[in-house]
């Protein structure tokens, strides 16, 4: 079971990672018409901001599951500098098992209910002359939190089970 749930869990977030880099070629393009026509045509654009700051969040959220699969989270370097591995493991595991899963699986499922009732109802955002419809922005902060609770519940399940057979999950033997 383990493999199979931290090898769906990396897939997952190897696919929201790779949308994130469409998001970023989106946010980059968006700037640069921006830009272009503020600066060149003297006649700024009503949706840019909204673009932009729409396809950072995607950004952030899509990347956010592929960072903690590869390992690239920020830790606490004064605890795990005091402590050996299997306490190491023990602390990621407990965590991330239960205290980060199941945060981000409330979250994410209040998110989706937002972003479904922000669908249903058209909802529109407000605060800009643009005023697009909210909920794809909304559903893609819920995908990129379920992956998250996902990835933490794997990265958990793996540091138990790392303890209990002394093998990582990419095949090394704990040191």
């Amino acid at each position: 079971m383990l493999p199979t749930l931290v090898g769906i869990a990396a897939l997952i977030s190897r696919w929201l990672f790779r949308v994130g880099f469409v998001a970023t070629a989106v946010m980059i393009g968006a700037v640069v018409v921006e830009v272009f026509a503020r600066y060149v045509l003297g006649e700024p654009t009503r949706w840019s901001y909204d673009i932009t700051y729409m396809a950072n969040g995607a950004i952030f959220m899509l990347g956010a599951a592929w960072t903690l699969a590869e390992d690239q989270h920020v830790r606490v370097d004064i605890i795990d500098a005091r402590v050996g591995l299997s306490v190491r493991r023990i602390l990621d595991g407990v965590f991330f098992v239960f205290a980060a899963t199941p945060v981000l699986s409330i979250i994410a499922w209040f998110a989706a209910s937002r972003a479904w009732r922000s669908f249903v109802t058209g909802e529109l955002e407000m605060v800009s002359p643009w005023q697009p419809v909210i909920w794809p922005f909304q559903a893609i902060l819920a995908v990129g939190l379920a992956a998250l609770a996902l990835q933490c519940l794997a990265r958990g399940i793996a540091a138990f089970a790392s303890m209990a057979d002394g093998v990582n999950l990419d095949g090394r033997t704990n040191a």
